[in-house]
């Protein structure tokens, strides 16, 4: 039955304009990106010489060490932070610019609501099963097929990256380490989880709004935002989480801090972190069709 189901679900995701629609926009936000990233110079004041070394070195550590580099009895010249400066782009780097930019999960969030929240739009739509056996295996295709799209956009992102990168950086080197493959694979199940928190929102509201809204809303960094916040509150009142944030909660804050440099420590939590979403949304989604004649 849910195989049967899982064909049904494949139908109907190559049958609707919007799955290619998103994956259009995901090209031109992706060169559009990649365009501002090899070539518009951000300008900085830095000390010449080994200086200009070791920021760069920091920049992509992902620490602002600018204000320690600056020696008043030192040179210093302008330059621009931008890989159209030096020629040269690794597309490894640049994945990981357009991954954590918020671009992929934006438009996963618009497309799971169209995709989960069509099928109850009208009655005409509604799937009516008769069994929790069945409920269940149409609700495993369902997210199957939530997951299958989410890792072809994933995987679809790298030679839109290549291509975007060819034509603005001089030099593209092509990397394929182990770090990136984790830092894939990683990637690549937060943006599942967040597409199953929308697409659960959508199943237990029956609509497609809710999960919409939500989900704009949590790929623009807004609930991060808010944890953030938690942190500094926790710390005003000086409550003792030792190393942990609060902030670290956010699927969309794990997006964006992640890089090919992070820790495998990090990279777990954020793996658990995913899980537990996954976890809570299908405990919900199936609890709710449990007690609903129509799925």
């Amino acid at each position: 039955m849910y195989f049967n189901f899982l064909r049904m679900e494949l139908f109907r995701l190559l049958k609707r304009k919007s799955t290619f629609i998103i994956l259009g926009v995901l090209l031109a936000l992706t060169i559009f990106t990649n365009w501002f990233y090899c070539s518009v110079n951000i300008g900085m004041t830095v000390q010449t010489g080994d200086a200009i070394e070791e920021y760069d070195q920091a920049f992509e550590a992902g620490y602002d060490a600018g204000t320690q580099m600056v020696d008043p009895e030192e040179d210093y010249q302008m330059f621009g932070r931008g890989l159209g400066m030096y020629g040269n782009a690794s597309v490894s780097e640049l994945y990981n610019y357009n991954s954590s930019s918020g671009n992929v999960i934006l438009l996963l969030a618009i497309w799971v609501a169209l995709f989960i929240g069509d099928i109850y739009l009208s009655s005409s739509q509604k799937v009516y099963l008769n069994s929790n056996a069945n409920k269940g295996a149409w609700i495993g295709a369902k997210y199957t097929v939530v997951a299958l799209y989410t890792t072809a956009m994933n995987l679809l992102l790298w030679p839109m990256v290549l291509l975007s990168s060819a034509l603005f950086c001089g030099d593209v080197k092509l990397s394929f380490d182990f770090n990136f493959f984790v830092y894939f694979l990683v990637i690549n199940f937060l943006c599942i989880a967040f597409s199953v928190i929308i697409a659960a929102l959508n199943d237990i509201t029956r609509k497609r709004v809710p999960g919409l809204v939500i989900g704009i809303i949590l790929s623009q960094g807004l609930v991060s935002l808010l944890f953030a916040v938690l942190d500094i509150l926790a710390r005003v009142i000086k409550l003792d989480l030792g190393e942990f944030q609060i902030a670290s909660l956010s699927i969309a804050n794990r997006l964006a801090v992640f890089n090919l440099s992070t820790p495998s420590k990090d990279f777990c939590w954020g793996v658990t972190v995913g899980a537990i979403y996954i976890a809570i949304s299908l405990f919900f989604v199936v609890l709710t069709a449990k007690k609903k004649d129509v799925v």
